[in-house]
């Protein structure tokens, strides 16, 4: 009889447990608690490097070594294959 007793008392505890962190969360809001601090502006351009800075955007950049000859043997076996 006892044990019925406590695992009663065990329940009506993890019911008012629950409870309890239901009541919480319902505090709890997706609204900002502070706003944002404003981001620091960035000095203007100069006019110089506004246009360096596109040149380089649309530049081709070209690799200064030959492509490695495991490269054109993986490319020869692959052709090979295909043939």
């Amino acid at each position: 009889m006892s044990l019925l007793i406590d695992a009663l008392r065990k329940a009506e505890q993890d019911r008012e447990d629950a409870q309890a962190r239901l009541a919480e969360t319902a505090e709890l809001s997706l609204e900002p608690l502070a706003t944002a601090p404003e981001a620091p502006a960035t000095p203007p351009l100069s006019e110089a490097r506004a246009r360096e800075a596109a040149s380089n955007l649309f530049s081709v950049k070209h690799d200064p070594a030959p492509h490695s000859p495991l490269v054109w043997f993986a490319i020869a076996g692959i052709a090979a294959g295909l043939l």
